[in-house]
């Protein structure tokens, strides 16, 4: 009766695969990592002895990188302030810069400076939302907000450099929204052998 380890060795011509992660490969043939003898003549010395094995990763995964504004207002405003004027007529500016502190605020953002405000003034930000919202979605609007009139990968991103490669910054980088702090850049780099 053959044992498991005996299949295995017939299977793959005397050489024995370990089974490790799809991202390493091993191809040392153990037979010649059991003969190797260490030639360490101070063997108190407080070393590591026996067998090791090198195993290269065929792919490496940094870190993610995620950049976040300080603050969550950190948009277009004049766009906006355009498009509540079109849709309300006349708002003093300081209004619609409270009504949009008030989106922000209200779509979870994080360090939105709120003011003195009372529960008048607050009954009368959310009537002008709404009526600025008009017929869109609350995602349609968070869409219009913080993807159509936020900052862009150029404005946040002078240059990038890895080692002493640039790189472009913008395709590295891609927009993910961030619970609190909004929207953020992200890097979700792999490095793979052969690059």
């Amino acid at each position: 009766m053959d044992t498991l380890y005996e299949r295995e060795r017939s299977v793959n011509n005397g050489h024995l695969c370990w089974k490790t992660s799809k991202n390493t490969e091993t191809i040392a043939n153990p037979k010649k990592i059991a003969e190797f003898k260490c030639n360490c003549k101070f063997l108190w010395l407080k070393e590591v002895h026996g067998l090791s094995a090198l195993m290269m990763a065929k792919q490496l995964k940094f870190p993610t990188l995620v950049f976040c504004p300080k603050y969550g207002d950190a948009l277009h405003l004049e766009p906006l302030l355009q498009d509540m004027r079109l849709r309300l007529g006349f708002v003093d500016e300081e209004v619609g810069y409270d009504v949009l502190r008030y989106l922000i605020a209200g779509s979870g953002l994080d360090k939105v400076k709120l003011g003195n405000w009372n529960a008048a003034y607050i009954l009368e930000l959310n009537s002008l939302y709404k009526n600025w919202r008009g017929n869109r979605t609350q995602d349609q609007m968070f869409d219009f907000v913080f993807n159509e009139n936020g900052y862009t990968c150029a404005e946040m991103f002078q240059e990038c450099y890895a080692g002493s490669l640039e790189l472009d910054c913008c395709k590295v980088f891609e927009p993910t929204f961030v619970m609190m702090r909004g929207r953020c850049v992200c890097a979700d780099i792999t490095l793979r052998d052969c690059q």
